[in-house]
């Protein structure tokens, strides 16, 4: 094997491709993949359908983009289900998609309201009814839908963009940057809180939407939000701050009484360190940005400083307090892909340094075998399929958590997720690129 081990194997190359066909057959049948009204089905520890669950929209659109790459990776059977879903989204009646129950036709079990009831904007977001998040992930969805040529994804794609300018759209949120508003209540007022996790989506659907369309206006609004992140994750080094009120004040101690929440916990997110260094990274890569870069590969080194085997339990922390020391010791399925994500990219950019950044491909390779390792000891189930969500820490070491699937400090019951998993077994065998349908078309030429 080369410099950088297994990210060189053809035998290793089999091996995930394997694992992304088996994480894409989990579910009994297509059929169980998608609802009479167009929705994404959720599915519990076994791959059957949890009728009695609605499926959140950002879950509906995830499950459309996630088919669409598999369909573009060619995938038998993932171009119909990819459709159905889009077609369902695109279904929604205007203006927007909502998320809450009550709310509109696609009522939604999560997220809950990213603000403490009792803290800034709690009361608001609490009657809430369309969010950032949600849009972020029908953005991408359509993104992929045009990649793929699937007829309901243009229209898809240009309503979401005009939802983004005339809602969710600060064009000079910050200091002249442009940012996304997190949620808006039931009249479309602008709840008091801003938040990281739904800019760092909005960030990956936006540089999807640029690389189907040609348009790069979306592109530079991606850019713009990243080097926000990076500039401010420079003064907590290099930790994100996830949380800011309705004028983007920082609010470091927001839910500090609910270390566990699943979309705004207290704290620097581990996973999300990782992830913003792996979107960063390919947008740094693209535009020949040595300092850009460098910011990434600091996210991505405070990330695994901060977060990996931090007690007698291997595996990744899910938040860390602004000293580091571990505030949430839950182990998580997309905290683990998102950091084999981020080293399978960050060992094949190009060095540009243009500070003192680790720069070292080798060791990116060793982090990712490593972590890699992890997820094979402990969270792809042989046995039942999938991932687990979730793991335990007990007297005894760790215990997956099985049947039932506890989602405590996860985001929805069962075994809902693929996106996290399927493009963490994707992006190692990818092309690195502003996005993953750019990597897969890019894989093709």
């Amino acid at each position: 094997m080369g410099a950088l081990g297994w990210l060189q194997s053809p035998s290793h190359a089999a091996w995930l491709r394997a694992e992304e066909s088996r994480l894409l057959g989990f579910a009994a049948g297509p059929r169980d993949l998608v609802d009479a009204d167009g929705r994404g089905v959720l599915l519990d520890a076994y791959g059957r359908a949890q009728p009695a669950t609605v499926p959140p929209t950002f879950h509906t659109a995830r499950m459309a983009h996630s088919y669409a790459i598999a369909a573009l990776r060619g995938h038998p059977g993932a171009r119909p289900v990819a459709s159905a879903l889009l077609a369902g989204l695109a279904s929604e009646p205007g203006p927007g998609w909502a998320d809450l129950p009550g709310s509109g036709t696609r009522a939604e079990s999560a997220p809950a309201a990213a603000p403490d009831a009792t803290g800034p904007g709690g009361a608001a977001a609490q009657d809430a009814r369309q969010s950032l998040y949600a849009l972020d992930h029908v953005l991408l969805a359509a993104a992929s839908g045009v990649a793929l040529g699937d007829a309901s994804a243009p229209t898809l794609l240009e309503r979401a963009l005009a939802r983004l300018d005339d809602v969710f759209w600060e064009p000079a949120a910050l200091d002249g940057v442009g940012l996304g508003i997190d949620r808006v209540d039931s009249q479309g007022e602008a709840t008091d809180y801003r938040g990281m996790n739904s800019n760092m989506h909005l960030v990956e659907a936006l540089l999807a939407v640029s690389d189907a369309t040609g348009d790069p206006e979306w592109r530079e609004r991606a850019l713009g939000v990243c080097r926000f992140v990076v500039a401010e994750a420079s003064g907590r080094d290099g930790r994100i701050l996830e949380h800011y009120d309705g004028s983007w004040h920082p609010l470091p101690e927001h839910n500090r009484a609910r270390p566990d929440h699943a979309f705004a916990p207290f704290g620097s997110t581990i996973g999300h360190g990782f992830e913003w260094s792996r979107l960063i990274a390919g947008l740094a890569d693209a535009e020949g940005d040595a300092e850009l870069l460098d910011g990434a590969r600091s996210l991505y080194a405070r990330a695994a400083a901060d977060g990996w085997n931090r007690d007698s339990n291997e595996g990744f922390v899910y938040t860390v307090d602004w000293a580091g020391e571990p505030v949430s010791r839950q182990r998580l399925w997309w905290v683990a892909a998102e950091a084999v994500a981020a080293a399978s990219v960050l060992a094949r950019v190009p060095d540009r340094s243009a500070g003192s950044a680790d720069t070292n491909p080798e060791a990116y390779g060793a982090d990712y075998e490593r972590w890699l390792d992890h997820i094979a000891t402990h969270f792809i189930d042989r046995e039942h399929g999938s991932w687990r969500q979730r793991l335990e820490a007990t007297d005894a070491g760790q215990a997956e958590v099985e049947a039932a699937e506890r989602s405590a400090g996860g985001t929805l019951p069962g075994k809902t997720d693929l996106y996290h998993a399927l493009q963490s077994m994707m992006i190692p065998l990818l092309p690195v690129a502003t996005s993953v349908i750019a990597a897969i078309a890019a894989n093709r030429n």
